[in-house]
C-alpha cells in the first residue's frame, strides 16, 4: 500500500472534517442554485433544498437521492476558469457560469469545491456511491488552487486523510495522489512574491489530469509561462527542497498515467 511521506503529514496532519466544513462555510446562496439548476434546471427546487440542508448541518447524509446526486456530479464537470473577462469573444465561454467580474468568478470555483467536497465526503464511507469520485478529486484541486492557500491546506489535509486511509472507493492511487502532489507544490511556488495566481492556475491546470513526472517538468512548464519570474531560484531553499524531495517521494509510488 502506497505512504505519504512523513515531511507531507507533518506539514499537513489528516483531517477529514475540515474541506466540507470550509466549504459549507464560504458556499453562498447564489451557488447553491448554480449547481441546483444544472440539470436543465429540472427538479431545481428539490436540488436546493438538499444542498442547503447539507451546507446547513455540514454533513452529508448516508443516504443521498437523485437530487441533489445528479447536480454534484454535473458540478464537478463545470470549468470556471475557462469563463471569460471582458475582451475575450464569447465563443470562447465554456461554463453554464458566465462572468465578467473576480467576485462572480470566484464565486463559480466555490460551487466546485463545494460539490467536490460532498462527493468525495461520502465516498469514505460509501465507496462506489458516485460515479464522478475522481472528477471530484480533479475539480477540486483545480478550485482549490484558485481560490488560495485556505483552501488548498484544506484539501491537502483531507486527501492526507484520504490516502492514509486507504479508502476503497479508488480505482486507482493516481487521483488522490496526484491531487496532493499538485496541492502541496502549490502551497509551495504560491508563496513565492512575484507569481501571479492565475499564471500558478495556468502552469498546474496543464498537468491536473496528467502525471507529473518529476518537479523538474513542472517547473519548466511554469517557468514558461512566467519567464519575468526570477523568485524560482528560492525553490533552492532547504525547506523547498525538502518538500519538493517529499513530493517526488509521493508521485513515485504511483503510476504515470490515470487508470482507463
Amino acid at each position: 500500500m502506497p505512504s505519504v511521506p512523513q515531511h507531507l503529514l507533518d506539514l499537513y496532519p489528516p483531517d477529514r472534517a475540515g474541506l466540507l466544513a470550509l466549504a459549507c462555510e464560504t458556499v453562498t446562496d447564489e451557488a447553491l442554485v448554480m449547481i441546483s439548476k444544472l440539470d436543465n434546471g429540472r427538479e431545481a427546487e428539490i436540488h436546493l433544498a438538499k444542498l442547503r440542508e447539507i451546507r446547513a448541518s455540514k454533513t452529508v447524509p448516508a443516504e443521498l437521492d437523485w437530487e441533489p446526486r445528479e447536480v454534484l456530479e454535473l458540478c464537478c464537470h463545470v470549468r470556471p476558469d475557462e469563463q471569460s473577462f471582458p475582451g475575450t469573444p464569447t465563443n470562447h465561454r465554456y461554463t453554464p457560469w458566465p462572468s465578467d467580474n473576480e467576485a462572480a468568478y470566484r464565486n463559480g470555483h466555490i460551487a466546485v469545491v463545494f460539490s467536490s467536497a460532498v462527493i468525495l465526503e461520502h465516498a469514505q464511507d460509501h465507496p462506489g456511491s458516485f460515479i464522478g469520485v475522481e472528477s471530484a478529486y480533479t475539480s477540486a484541486t483545480r478550485s482549490c488552487i484558485e481560490l488560495g492557500r485556505t483552501y488548498q491546506a484544506a484539501l491537502a489535509r483531507f486527501l492526507t486523510h484520504d490516502i492514509v486511509r486507504g479508502n476503497p472507493h479508488w480505482l486507482d492511487p493516481f487521483y488522490p495522489f496526484h491531487a496532493l502532489a499538485i496541492t502541496a507544490l502549490a502551497l509551495c511556488v504560491e508563496t513565492l512574491p512575484a507569481v501571479p495566481a492565475r499564471t500558478l492556475r495556468l502552469a498546474l491546470d496543464h498537468h491536473l489530469n496528467k502525471a507529473i513526472p518529476s518537479r523538474v517538468e513542472f517547473l519548466k512548464h511554469f517557468a514558461l509561462l512566467a519567464p519575468e519570474t526570477s523568485e524560482l531560484r528560492a525553490l533552492d531553499d532547504p525547506q523547498t527542497t525538502e518538500l519538493l524531495n517529499a513530493i517526488d517521494e509521493l508521485l513515485a509510488q504511483t503510476p504515470d498515467e490515470p487508470p482507463l
